[in-house]
């Protein structure tokens, strides 16, 4: 039932995409054709637009990523003190690197924080 959330969840971002890119078109092709506009303006706009993106990305992803470590790294402090088992950390504070700063390393880090923090022994809780 979950796997069917995640593909909804996918088709409706992908129907989102394939709008936008209809709309680009649109405007694209309205701001050449009616209001003439040199399509190099039109270029470096987007080219600008899709910088700054890409840098808002570039800065907010590690930095996600970093603090989202140290809260799994406290939440896993606060599991083991009330008797919940989870995998032993090496205790030194989450590492951070330019590798991490790939799409692909963020989800890989947060399938790893996510596995970690996984009640995976069954242990109970101590009530």
């Amino acid at each position: 039932m979950c796997s069917m959330g995640k593909l909804a969840n996918r088709l409706m971002i992908g129907w989102a995409l394939v709008l936008l890119g209809a709309a680009v078109a649109l405007l694209v092709t309205w701001l050449g054709r009616i209001v003439s506009v040199p399509l190099s303006t039109v270029l470096t706009a987007a080219a600008v637009v899709l910088s700054l993106t890409w840098l808002v990305v570039l800065t907010t992803v590690p930095w996600n990523l970093h603090f989202a470590a140290r809260r799994a790294a406290q939440e896993m402090a606060v599991s083991r003190e009330r008797g919940i088992c989870c995998r032993p950390c090496s205790g030194r504070p989450p590492r951070t690197s330019c590798t991490c700063a790939s799409a692909s390393g963020y989800w890989r880090s947060r399938a790893r924080i996510r596995v970690m923090t996984s009640p995976h022994c069954g242990a109970r809780r101590n009530r």
